[in-house]
């Protein structure tokens, strides 16, 4: 009995040790995203220019950082909507984020407003082809 609560004890203190040790599977934070902290002093000098929030948004969507790729690329378009590139670009992030249905309402806006950019009708029709192709899917 008192070999078993020995190891009962033993086994408790492990656990407690494993727990309370910092994880050894991390290195620490992950690294930032080289530019983006340029991007984020310019923006916080220039909050009313569109272009850094799009350039922001492009190095978020390259790393995959899809959330915010997309809240800076929505802010882009929301200071600078006369940019087709930044309705593009959203819907591209849209499209990598499986958010198909988001993309073709950016690129259905992206038509109305810029109804003479050849790119963009190429652009909704791909998207509109895909979600024919496979609405069941969604």
């Amino acid at each position: 009995m008192r070999i078993h609560s020995i190891f009962m004890l033993l086994f408790l203190a492990s656990i407690w040790m494993f727990c309370s040790s910092p994880d050894r599977n991390s290195a620490g934070p992950s690294p930032a995203i080289p530019g983006v902290q340029q991007l984020t002093q310019r923006i916080a000098r220039d909050s009313l220019n569109p272009v850094w929030y799009a350039e922001r948004g492009k190095l978020y969507a390259i790393n995959e950082a899809y959330d915010l790729a997309i809240q800076d690329l929505q802010q882009a378009i929301r200071l600078g909507s006369d940019q087709v590139d930044y309705y593009h670009e959203l819907a591209n992030v849209f499209l990598d984020n499986y958010r198909s249905r988001e993309a073709l309402e950016v690129m259905e806006k992206a038509a109305e407003r810029f109804p003479d950019s050849i790119g963009t009708e190429l652009k909704l029709s791909e998207i509109q082809f895909t979600l024919k192709q496979y609405d069941g899917s969604i």
